[in-house]
């Protein structure tokens, strides 16, 4: 049982547990805590290795921050950045939707870039980068 002070806090919290076999399998679920709640039994599945290339006209990006997100309902996954090749790998990756989110700024441009793939079919998403547009308001 959970300190009244801390099950407060609990009250609008989601978390995400991501759980990693040695296999290569694993387990993503949302969960929303209570006082009294066990988070219970997650069950690993298939997962996949999913390699991301970032590129802006064709020629690798170094350095951008690729986010990833899994799942119908987008549930964050992980972040890195991409190596000297503009390639970011992102492990364990359960299978199914993967929402990949790329950008960087060299100087003062803004880039940025989506794309999505469906793992295990997909094992490899490229997303080009293009200029942000800038909000007129």
């Amino acid at each position: 049982m959970l300190a009244p002070a801390i099950a407060a806090l609990l009250d609008d919290t989601v978390l995400t547990i991501i759980a990693r076999g040695a296999d290569g399998q694993a387990a993503l679920e949302r969960w929303y805590p209570s006082a009294t709640d066990d988070v219970g039994t997650l069950v690993l599945g298939h997962a996949s290795v999913l390699r991301v290339r970032v590129a802006r006209e064709g020629i690798p990006v170094a350095g951008a921050r690729v986010a990833l997100a899994v799942g119908a309902d987008r549930i964050p996954f992980g972040e890195m950045r991409t190596d000297a090749q503009g390639i970011a790998g992102f492990e364990s990756v359960p299978d199914g939707f993967a929402w990949v989110h790329a950008e960087t700024t060299a100087g003062p441009e803004s880039l940025a870039g989506r794309a999505r793939a469906f793992l295990p079919d997909e094992l490899e998403v490229a997303v080009p980068l293009a200029h942000l547009l800038p909000v007129d308001g």
